[in-house]
């Protein structure tokens, strides 16, 4: 996959699709500086992913 740098409009436009209020939240409270996501995603992969990267 090809991987993109995570920026905070990446993110809330993830979490937009993130329904369970925790795991936005969780989400939320890492820190993206540096990190970088598939540029194609679906919502098992962010949370599997922001959930690792902390």
């Amino acid at each position: 996959m090809d991987l993109v740098p995570a920026t905070r409009i990446d993110l809330e436009a993830y979490l937009a699709v993130v329904k369970n209020g925790s795991i936005g939240a969780a989400a939320q409270e890492l820190c993206f500086s540096g990190a970088s996501v598939p540029a194609r995603i679906g919502v098992r992969e962010v949370v599997s992913h922001y959930a690792t990267c902390r």
